[in-house]
């Protein structure tokens, strides 16, 4: 069922990003382990219809790399079956050959309206990879970028941003290390519902890395964070309006009433030197349960909740 799905989600992004290739050659191919791990993190609620065009895709060009790189994505409680269908049936041999897990967060257990940042911290705190990357629901990782990733980070550099500008959607594209991540607390849960909570962790994730560095040393040379402003198709979006952006969320401000009063709080808290967020949570995002097939049944348990470090 995987490559119906993976030509039909490359028709439907080619109507936005005409050069975006098909290689189903990529299907036979087997990297050599990465020397760091990656994890893809990805959750959302009722939005299927990106889920359906960017994660075919996403795990096409994973695949070669998947003795190293993982796909998480969390069903933030949608509406309805279709989701979770659409992820176990038609993405069944990715899950399979252990390039895609699966997880769902029950209304009943926080996700009966949508907190980006809560969400998020589901989606990370379930990844043990090494390097974590967040991937929105409608962002497509294209060629060349774990690749991309994989040097940069050899290279010294601990935080990338991938921030297309001709691009508009990719500005939650953020990656970091793992540990930094749970250090650091993930996203702000005591914020708005969404709005500029991923360049707020960015940031803090460049400082803590550049606190890391003695001044005067080799390294300290080195840039902590750096800002990937790519020309290609590495990091690109499935289009969306501000309505379908907050439509699920657990608020009445619009997005730019949100993301204005974050931005604030958020430089406020930097300027202070507050790196570290969510002191007063116990738990990074939901409880969750993790679903997969064990000799060909379905079996889904309950996977620990996070305890903050």
């Amino acid at each position: 069922r995987l490559i119906p799905a993976i030509s039909s989600a490359f028709q439907e992004a080619r109507r936005h990003f005409p050069g975006l290739a098909q290689d189903l050659s990529l299907l036979d191919l087997a990297a050599p382990p990465l020397r760091r791990s990656i994890g893809f993190c990805t959750t959302c609620k009722n939005r299927l219809w990106q889920l359906r065009v960017a994660l075919p895709i996403n795990l096409l060009y994973a695949w070669p790399f998947r003795l190293s790189v993982t796909l998480h994505i969390v069903d933030f409680g949608s509406d309805g079956e279709d989701t979770l269908d659409f992820l176990l049936r038609t993405c069944r041999v990715a899950l399979d050959a252990g390039l895609l897990r699966v997880y769902r967060v029950e209304p009943r257990d926080g996700a009966r309206l949508f907190h980006a940042s809560i969400a998020k911290n589901t989606a990370h705190a379930v990844a043990d990879e090494e390097i974590l990357v967040n991937v929105d629901a409608d962002n497509i990782c294209g060629p060349g970028f774990i690749e991309d990733v994989t040097r940069r980070f050899e290279r010294g550099v601990e935080a990338l941003h991938y921030n297309t500008e001709h691009v508009t959607g990719t500005c939650g594209r953020v990656v970091l290390l793992q540990k930094d991540f749970l250090f650091l607390g993930g996203y702000d849960q005591e914020a708005h519902p969404m709005g500029a909570q991923d360049i707020d962790l960015y940031l803090r994730a460049g400082m803590l890395a550049a606190q890391r560095r003695p001044r005067g040393s080799r390294e300290g040379w080195r840039p902590a964070r750096e800002t990937v402003k790519d020309m290609s198709l590495m990091s690109i979006a499935i289009p969306n309006s501000l309505k379908q952006k907050v439509e699920h969320c657990a608020s009445q401000l619009s997005w730019a009433q949100m993301n204005e009063s974050n931005w604030a709080n958020f430089l406020e808290k930097r300027e202070r030197q507050e790196i570290i967020r969510n002191r007063n949570v116990q738990y990074l995002g939901c409880p969750v349960k993790r679903i997969y097939f064990v000799q060909g049944d379905q079996t889904v348990y309950m996977v620990e909740r996070f305890i903050r470090p």
